[in-house]
């Protein structure tokens, strides 16, 4: 009797843990579930609006996927790139040499374009534009870069693959400084 008395009270202290972990507890960060929460559809005008000196605008697409990045040599320098299927470019990069006023500026891909562009300034200042090419589906990505703020692009081949892809740029002293790498889905990386 006092084996199965000693085995049910670990059986049941080996239970009482999973019971317990459902309890709420309040020095446990995590996301409360709530099914009758409303979340309302964001609606974005078609005009700049100025809200507390920052601007926000519909930049035509909801598919977008923006990225932004900035020059580690000059601080007011920005470079945003986003899908727009609807240009031979297949994406639109817009660079700010002020941090105020933005110019487009478009790299000759020569190739068509699927869009999903990273940006990327490595500690020269150079910028890279990542973007998806293929005749007629996507086969990878082409990557231009300009020295001189967008003015002249040179665009070179750079991953294989199939979906989204993701560039960086080591912006550290060290060995491999200023080295561009690339990643792909289906996990091809490149340097």
């Amino acid at each position: 009797m006092k084996k199965l008395n000693f085995f049910l009270l670990v059986v049941f202290l080996l239970f009482s843990g999973h019971l317990y972990s459902q309890v709420e507890d309040p020095y446990i960060d995590r996301a409360v579930y709530n099914p009758r929460t409303f979340v309302p559809m964001i609606y974005s005008p078609d005009a700049v609006v100025t809200i507390g000196d920052y601007d926000n605008f519909n930049i035509g697409t909801d598919f977008a996927e923006v990225w932004v990045a900035g020059n580690p040599r000059n601080p007011k320098e920005f470079a945003g790139a986003w899908n727009n299927t609807s240009s031979a470019y297949g994406v639109r990069t817009w660079i700010t040499k002020n941090g105020y006023d933005w110019t487009n500026y478009n790299p000759t891909w020569g190739a068509t374009m699927w869009g999903d562009p990273v940006t990327a300034y490595d500690s020269l200042g150079n910028l890279f534009v990542d973007n998806m090419y293929g005749p007629s589906s996507i086969q990878g990505t082409r990557i231009a870069k300009t020295s001189d703020g967008g003015t002249t692009w040179m665009v070179v081949n750079g991953n294989t693959g199939n979906d989204k892809n993701w560039i960086a740029a080591d912006q550290t002293t060290g060995p491999y400084a200023n080295y561009i790498y690339g990643v792909m889905t289906p996990g091809n990386v490149k340097r």
